[in-house]
């Protein structure tokens, strides 16, 4: 059949896929207008999500670094590995910091969040020779909504930039193999993407096992088990030389770093089965799941849940008008124009496996990113995919005792119902960040009066009430204050109840309240021995909304904080700070 002409099918085909990637994207802005909308009526939802916990380290630095030369070496000093990810803040500097680091981040999260849905959409209609394209859509919608973790900060954007990377980089192996491999530049286009991927994050390293695997279920031609073996095995080589290309300019210009990077099949008995576990089922979800359950009234619950399937079934209505009726493959005399559910659920398995491999792989052999860690970075694409395929297999068991037509009604409507979660468990997590933007604000602005009265440099010791929610380590308590108020010459430590997360954080961790001619030591995160005065130092309250300077601050209130009181009596101070 040929392609050629305005009216033929890979036309007509090529419009509706334009038409529903456009859906995709007006269901992402739909999202946003639900949140303020929500917000408006006192939900708590909303874009007031400024940065927060690691996404403050790159506001320092593009604070610093004003020339994008500049965030690249600074960057590269404090962490040698994924070297495109400056390059993805520095086009989005202006956004993170004009006027101040507000919301911008938060924008970035989800404009990529619509990147990575249409992205999975045009892929997974590909790959089901586009006769399962309801299927794809719904696929790309709960990729759109399921763009919550433990994370609180928005440092993940890139990464699932780099993500989606590899599902187009994927995409275009997909176009060459199906042109019967007469579609050179798409191959070309593959290779680049997929560099860039690894660029960006350097896990996301799995473009050659999907290659493999693809080019076995999908064969162009008829061809002997032995040349297709041979044609897999050649095409997946090109990756993996680019693979080991950059792998190997890595080794040469990165700092020495002992034993961080160190990788020992050794943990692989401990830790294998645990990755895997976090991987299909993360502990994130049963939290945020409880977290939902456990602050909604139940009848909000129900309500929320019945209007995000109204909505899903709302958008795939509008998905599904003009649909046209299923075609016949492309190129009908093509070996391999399987039944097109299986080759989108094999092609799909070999999505996973690409994605889901480098993540366990790290995960089982690394003392520093445990299993769960970096599985975060993958989870918005993998649970979902995983999630059809769970629910294609449990459609072809019901399939040999309804009959056919119930295959597709068990995937329709498994993916109405995870993409309703993934809605419902969203809105919690967006209220869940704004919570915690409005926490942190008010206590910058009850610190910023306190600067103008305290010496240069400048400590604040925060004391938080119990009820207090503050979802970071002191490790970027330094970070956070600098960045709040651009200055170098202003730090604060939080002070924990708990020990140090890092045993090389042992040495500063607990602060030395001393007498007043003697001062604090430890006021600073990774301070040195030298004490501060009195006179730079103020140590406060902050109880979630407001910062207060208690007067009078004794051994007792101290208690149970990893706190050394070594004076004879309490702690005085005025309002501003030290004052006598």
């Amino acid at each position: 059949m040929s392609e050629a002409g305005s009216g033929s099918p890979s036309d007509l085909h090529g419009r509706r896929q334009l038409a529903l990637s456009a859906v995709l994207l007006s269901c992402a802005v739909a999202r946003v207008l639900l949140l303020v909308l929500l917000g408006c009526l006192g939900a708590g939802t909303g874009l007031g999500v400024w940065p927060m916990g690691e996404d403050r380290v790159w506001v320092r630095l593009l604070q610093r670094s004003p020339s994008p030369f500049g965030l690249t070496r600074a960057f590269w000093e404090i962490n040698d590995r994924n070297p495109l990810s400056p390059w993805w803040y520095g086009a989005v500097r202006p956004l993170v910091l004009d006027p101040a680091p507000s919301w911008g981040l938060y924008a970035c999260r989800l404009a990529v969040s619509a990147a990575l849905a249409v992205s999975v959409f045009i892929l997974a209609d590909e790959l089901g020779r586009r006769r399962r394209t309801r299927v794809a859509f719904l696929l790309g919608l709960g990729v759109l909504l399921w763009d919550f973790s433990g994370y609180y900060e928005q440092i993940t954007w890139n990464f699932y930039g780099g993500l989606t990377l590899v599902v187009l980089s994927v995409w275009s192996y997909v176009r060459y193999l199906d042109s019967g491999r007469t579609l050179p530049r798409a191959l070309a286009a593959s290779l680049v993407l997929h560099a860039l991927a690894i660029g960006t994050y350097t896990i996301h390293c799995g473009a050659p096992l999907a290659v493999f695997l693809l080019a076995l279920a999908r064969p162009p031609s008829l061809l002997s088990r032995r040349r297709l073996i041979a044609e897999a095995v050649v095409d997946a080589a090109g990756y993996a030389v680019l693979l080991g290309a950059f792998v190997a300019i890595w080794i040469t210009t990165s700092r020495p770093t002992s034993t961080y990077y160190a990788l020992s099949l050794g943990r692989v008995s401990t830790q294998l089965l645990a990755s895997l576990r976090q991987l299909l089922w993360h502990d994130d979800f049963t939290r945020l799941g409880g977290h939902l359950v456990g602050t909604w009234h139940i009848a909000l619950v129900f309500v929320a849940v019945a209007g995000g399937a109204a909505l899903v079934v709302a958008v795939l209505r509008v998905a599904q008008r003009g649909e046209p009726a299923p075609t016949a493959p492309i190129q009908e005399d093509r070996a391999g124009a399987e039944e097109p559910g299986r080759a989108l659920t094999l092609g799909l398995a070999a999505l996973a496996l690409a994605v889901a491999v480098p993540t366990v792989a790290l995960e089982s052999t690394s003392a520093v990113w445990l299993p769960g860690y970096r599985a975060r970075m993958i989870h918005q694409l993998f649970e979902p995919v995983v999630g059809l395929l769970g629910l294609a297999a449990l459609g072809a068991l019901v399939a040999r005792w309804r009959g056919p037509s119930s295959r597709d009604l068990v995937l329709t409507w498994g993916l109405v119902t995870l993409c309703t979660a993934a809605l419902v468990i969203g809105v919690d997590y967006n209220r869940t960040l704004c919570a915690l933007t409005a926490n942190e604000r008010a206590l910058r602005d009850g610190i910023a009066p306190l600067l103008e009265r305290l010496g240069t440099p400048a400590h604040v010791l925060v004391q938080l009430d119990e009820r207090t929610r503050w979802p970071i380590t002191d490790e970027f308590s330094d970070t956070y204050i600098q960045t709040w108020f651009w200055r170098s010459d202003v730090h604060m430590r939080v002070l924990s109840a708990d020990p140090p997360p890092d045993p090389g954080w042992a040495r500063w961790w607990r602060v030395e309240l001393g007498e007043d001619d003697v001062g604090v030591r430890f006021a600073a995160v990774n301070a040195g021995q030298e004490a501060v005065p009195w006179s730079h130092v103020a140590l406060v309250r902050f109880d979630g909304e407001r910062v207060s300077v208690p007067a009078l601050v004794t051994a007792a209130d101290l208690e149970g904080l990893q706190v050394d009181l070594r004076r004879a009596g309490p702690i005085l101070q005025a309002a501003g700070g030290r004052a006598r």
